[in-house]
């Protein structure tokens, strides 16, 4: 099944739910300590001028996992993927937050404060829209499920294009940057 119609079948769960992260407990679990973001991607299709859905996978791997003992039930190599919902909240600072579910269904991961920095914009043919190269910051403030026990402060790094002319956009996560941190027992 493409991403298209992975993302069209999930944006009725994501479309219903807003940008708190107040809907939903969980509990915390397999992921625990600090991990960095090592490799994935994310595409999405706008369907405003302010929102779109979009599936993503990031890879992350436990910090110093090799130097340190981690109990059994603490994963090490966590791969999350599923779709998301982003929301442009400020057109002039180029602010957003994200909704990113996850397709086994076991958490939800918010962020807030987003930024997409522009190093680069090339103009459509024909004009009428622009394609702009960056790196946008997400910042996970929250989580559900799996994801409960995320701390504040983290961060993910993805680099790529927003398309206005065709609208969709295409992002790959910079290895090594970021990292997200979980509640330690």
């Amino acid at each position: 099944m493409g991403w298209m119609r992975k993302t069209a079948i999930a944006s009725g769960l994501l479309a219903g739910l807003s940008m708190s992260p107040g809907l939903l407990s969980g509990q915390r679990g397999e992921l625990d300590g600090c991990y960095i973001p090592v490799g994935g991607s994310a595409e999405s299709a706008s369907y405003s001028e302010l929102e779109q859905l979009g599936q993503y996978r990031v890879v992350l791997v436990r910090k110093d996992s090799h130097r340190q003992r981690t109990p059994d039930r603490v994963l090490r190599r966590v791969v999350i993927e599923g779709p998301f919902r982003g929301e442009l909240v400020s057109v002039e600072a180029s602010v957003l937050s994200h909704v990113l579910g996850t397709d086994p269904r076991d958490g939800f991961l918010y962020t807030q404060g987003d930024s997409f920095q522009v190093e680069g914009m090339t103009p459509c043919l024909g004009g009428g829209g622009v394609v702009l190269e960056g790196i946008e910051t997400l910042n996970p403030v929250a989580g559900t499920g799996r994801f409960a026990g995320i701390l504040p402060g983290g961060s993910i790094l993805v680099r790529g294009t927003v398309n206005t002319c065709t609208g969709l956009n295409d992002f790959d996560v910079v290895p090594g940057e970021g990292e997200l941190c979980f509640e330690s027992e």
